[in-house]
């Protein structure tokens, strides 16, 4: 056995002591688009190395942090990341996380709807949890319009304090398509709805 610094190896050929093992990789989207990512921490990790589709973004002391997003919505996209300790860069683990979710911001149920429906502000996933991401304030609900394929605003609800789930009445549109707005108070975004009874 041949101990060091940077551990402990039986004496074979080849001998390898160095290096970090690979840590798990954790990682999905958050709202505003920007991927979030998290590692295994590694106690004796002086950086880790963080990499979007093969190319360096940032290093970090930390092992969990965000990364910024400007591709387009059709790429699978491919996060990654090395360990650096005083003995050596680990090998680079990476994880597809698919393509941008970029209008996932809240969800409408049941979406063709008949007279109620539920709107619920996306939270992050078990992945995004795990990888140490809370709730961003775009996951929130301030304000729902509802305007018809002519832009005309049919109904406006703005709630006194920011929600994570709101029911609204839809019973007195007529069938056809509209458009619900939902703002955070900053963020907007819009879906469309079908009525059909």
């Amino acid at each position: 056995m041949i101990s060091g610094s940077c551990g402990t190896a039986p004496v074979t050929k080849p001998l390898t002591i160095g290096a970090p093992q690979t840590p798990n990789l954790y990682a999905d989207w958050d709202n505003p688009l920007k991927i979030i990512v998290g590692a295994d921490a590694v106690a004796s990790a002086t950086s880790y190395k963080w990499y979007v589709n093969n190319v360096y973004i940032k290093s970090t002391t930390y092992y969990n942090t965000s990364l910024p997003y400007s591709g387009n919505c059709t790429t699978s996209v491919t996060v990654g990341v090395e360990v650096v300790t005083s003995c050596g860069t680990s090998a680079r683990k990476n994880y597809n996380i698919g393509t941008a979710p970029c209008d996932n911001y809240y969800t409408i149920t049941p979406n063709p709807a008949q007279d109620i429906i539920t709107i619920s502000a996306d939270e992050p996933s078990a992945m995004a949890a795990k990888a140490g991401v809370l709730p961003s304030s775009a996951n929130s609900i301030a304000q729902v319009k509802i305007f018809n394929s002519n832009g005309t605003v049919l109904k406006s609800i703005q709630y006194t304090e920011t929600v994570k789930q709101v029911q609204v009445n839809v019973a007195s549109l007529v069938p056809g398509i509209y458009f619900i707005e939902v703002s955070n108070g900053i963020h907007k975004r819009t879906k469309r709805l079908l009525i059909n009874r």
